[in-house]
């Protein structure tokens, strides 16, 4: 009769699928009359603007709003979700990358940012991994992201927006 070793003891780890499960906490519609009554209007009106140095300028605003106490206990879904709704089809490398500082911050000091919150940007980031001015930036926030949830979690999210394109090319 073999002896049980420490391998007979051990359990599988759970599958990826089970352990990277999220809900978010917010709808679409919720969040929009959320983000409505969080954010400044200065804030939301310089970031629909046109012209990229407004939106630069509004995030920039952003930042230091946030870094004056706020981030500590914003609800960092609604933000990304206010962030990408424009942020997501931004065309400035110099906007798209002070977003992507955002999204550090929240990730690294927000109580709230959790797999909700950077499953809302993952998939836009990954896209811009091959975009030479982008790319940076982007690596830098999926790290801190991966950091935060789990390297797993980050390459799941990434991965199955891939999947669903034609070719890889």
């Amino acid at each position: 009769m073999p002896a049980a070793g420490p391998a007979a003891k051990s359990k599988a780890p759970p599958p990826a699928a089970a352990s990277d499960t999220f809900k978010f906490k917010h709808t679409p519609e919720d969040a929009e009359g959320r983000i409505a009554e969080l954010i400044p209007d200065s804030i939301q009106a310089d970031f629909g603007d046109a012209n990229w140095k407004a939106r630069l300028a509004a995030l920039e605003e952003l930042t230091t709003w946030l870094e004056d106490g706020v981030v500590d206990d914003i609800d960092s879904e609604l933000v990304v979700r206010f962030l990408m709704k424009k942020g997501a089809s931004e065309k400035n490398f110099q906007v798209s990358a002070k977003l992507y500082g955002v999204l550090q911050l929240l990730a690294e000091r927000s109580s709230t940012f959790g797999r909700p919150s950077a499953a809302l940007t993952i998939a836009h980031m990954v896209e811009k991994l091959g975009d030479m001015k982008l790319k940076k930036p982007a690596g830098d926030t999926l790290i801190v992201f991966a950091e935060k949830t789990s390297l797993n979690f980050v390459l799941g999210q990434g991965a199955a927006d891939q999947r669903r394109l034609a070719s890889w090319t």
